[in-house]
């Protein structure tokens, strides 16, 4: 054994023992991510569930068309069919206005004025030019004669709102799915916060109470026009 001076300076190594192995990148997020599947699955369940309570209370029962049409037939009902007109025809110029290319009576299609009818149920038949353009957006048009009982009336109307409450709910479940996907800390993080904050306030602030103080001044007392007479 020699017991010499030490030498100065940095003394060479020889091979160490690498530790540790590969590093795999972490995700940070595997949690949320589950969390948001699972959300979203659980959502999706609940839109197939109210389909089939829609399908169930609102489809089924309801007879094919070939049902419906001979019941109108055997009700004194001349049943035509034709071809819908083409969509988008604002070329009736007032509510009460009326169109030679009409192919049915009342129409279902084609030309209309360019403003359509409040949605809702009225005692007083609307005019037919605002109508069609409710029906080209989607809408279900009922009517019925002075002779329809008050109880045929009052199930028309159950049958419309129960319709809707549907179209509500699925409004709803769409909305509440988008944000629960959303990634809001990313979206803060890229500085959006700043954003809605602005929006919100000139929302609220000003742009809410501009559009009523002028829907007030050129609409006020104004009602939907009806078909008198």
């Amino acid at each position: 054994m020699s017991t010499g001076p030490k030498p100065k300076g940095p003394q060479p190594k020889g091979p160490q023992k690498k530790t540790g192995g590969v590093k795999v990148p972490s995700t940070g997020s595997g949690g949320n991510s589950t969390r948001r599947t699972l959300i979203a699955m659980g959502i999706a369940g609940l839109i197939v569930v109210a389909a089939a309570l829609g399908y169930a209370l609102l489809g089924s029962g309801g007879g094919s068309s070939s049902d419906a049409i001979k019941q109108l037939e055997d009700a004194g009902c001349t049943v035509q069919k034709v071809a819908a007109l083409p969509s988008g025809d604002h070329s009736v110029l007032t509510p009460g206005g009326t169109s030679k290319k009409w192919n049915t009576d009342p129409p279902t299609s084609g030309p209309h004025y360019q403003v359509p009818a409040i949605w809702g149920a009225y005692t007083e038949p609307l005019f037919p030019a605002q109508v069609v353009h409710n029906l080209e957006h989607g809408g279900i048009f009922m009517q019925y004669g002075k002779d329809v009982p008050a109880a045929t009336v009052a199930q028309l109307k159950a049958a419309m709102f129960e319709a809707n409450t549907f179209r509500t709910i699925f409004f709803v479940l769409t909305f509440f799915t988008i944000g629960v996907m959303s990634n809001f800390r990313k979206f803060w993080e890229e500085g959006i916060g700043r954003l809605a904050a602005v929006y919100l306030l000139s929302l609220f602030g000003f742009v809410i109470w501009v559009g009523l103080a002028i829907s007030l001044v050129f609409f006020g007392g104004v009602k939907p026009p009806l078909v008198t007479g």
